[in-house]
């Protein structure tokens, strides 16, 4: 699907992986007998008109909206931790305690912003 592949990129900044393709298909078919026609509906729009998911999903996570994308993006997060492509986004093999305290607080001061972006696109998508 089109919007998988819009959703692996948006997190992991690389290709989607032809092996996860069929796994999320699968998942996303299984999981979305859930979910009413409207909140699917609501989510592929969603998808089609905002280039920062990361953040829409992050805000739509935190305000409980738009509850089929954040399972989209649950589903793509599981099936990545086996792939080896997405091995360097879930495994740190540095010991810098102090490269390690700065990431923090970068990851910490960037997911601050995309919380305030996501709950601007929400207020824009108007849900």
């Amino acid at each position: 699907m089109e919007e998988d592949e819009k959703i692996f990129n948006s997190i992991f900044k690389a290709p989607f992986p032809p092996s996860l393709k069929e796994w999320c298909s699968k998942a996303t078919e299984k999981f979305s007998k859930n979910y009413t026609p409207s909140e699917i509906t609501e989510c592929q729009k969603a998808i089609e008109k905002i280039s920062d998911l990361e953040a829409l999903e992050l805000a739509s996570r935190h305000l409980k909206k738009l509850p089929f994308l954040v399972l989209k993006f649950r589903i793509i997060v599981f099936l990545a931790e086996g792939c080896p492509l997405t091995r360097k986004s879930y495994i740190n093999n540095k010991d810098a305690s102090l490269l390690g305290w700065l990431t923090l607080f970068y990851c910490g001061l960037r997911t601050a912003i995309k919380l305030v972006k996501g709950i601007f696109l929400l207020a824009y998508l108007k849900i």
